[in-house]
């Protein structure tokens, strides 16, 4: 705290990647006298990728990011063991982590191994693949102690695929998917809920269609990196002299 406290002390302006983590900051310092913004970090997504054809069959769910507890994927294997066998699908999960045993072994004890699959770290030419592939991103991260998402630009780059995604409710995510619109934000730590979202997610594909296609409307309206960098050069140009803090 003292750390921050001293290089806002320094500051005139400030720029949060979400609302929630700009309340971070206003619990630990002043910024009645910091000019303060909120600009999402996605300044390196630009443009829509190839243009996905619409597949019919098995649900192709995908999950990418780090393999760490509060991602809640492990909670999503529990939802999936009740009601996974009424709808056929496929789980593809990239990445690693110190948590990957522990996923791979709830897929074994829940018998969910010819539907979920651990690929690791892949390409990126193999990731442009698995988003074509995809109808539905897969991460509802919670808090774990002090570990929470700022942000969540995994969602979004979901969401330049056309994709909805499921989320958490805690730290940014509300900020990256927005819930009953890009996607559905929901607490996985509440099994009963999960598990009406994960159903509503696998059943409804008209619903999952529409949440994908407005997840990519709001990506270009809002997120995209010349709208973001348009807002960032618009809150420095504000002051002609300033120190920046992120």
């Amino acid at each position: 705290r003292e750390r921050v406290r001293r290089l806002l002390a320094r500051a005139t302006h400030v720029i949060a990647s979400s609302q929630a983590t700009l309340q971070l900051v206003e619990a630990v310092v002043d910024l009645s006298n910091i000019k303060a913004t909120v600009i999402p970090p996605t300044y390196g997504l630009s443009g829509l990728p190839k243009c996905k054809q619409m597949i019919t069959g098995k649900r192709q769910l995908l999950s990418i990011c780090r393999l760490e507890e509060r991602k809640g994927l492990h909670l999503v294997m529990d939802a999936l063991s009740e009601i996974g066998g009424l709808v056929d699908y496929k789980w593809q999960i990239v990445g690693d982590g110190a948590y990957r045993p522990v996923l791979q072994e709830k897929i074994d004890v829940l018998g969910l191994g010819s539907h979920v699959c651990i690929l690791g770290a892949v390409s990126e030419e193999e990731k442009h693949r698995l988003y074509l592939q995809a109808d539905l991103f897969v991460m509802p991260s919670y808090q774990v102690e002090r570990s929470l998402e700022g942000f969540g630009i995994a969602y979004i780059e979901a969401a330049r695929y056309g994709l909805a995604s499921i989320a958490g409710i805690s730290g940014g995510v509300k900020d990256a998917v927005i819930d009953q619109f890009t996607g559905w934000c929901v607490d996985p730590c509440d099994p009963a809920a999960l598990q009406k979202i994960m159903h509503q997610a696998l059943f409804d594909q008209e619903l999952c269609l529409q949440y994908g296609y407005n997840a990519q409307q709001y990506y270009l309206e809002h997120l995209c990196a010349d709208k973001v960098f348009s807002k960032f050069i618009e809150h420095i140009e504000q002051s002609s002299s300033s120190e920046m803090v992120f």
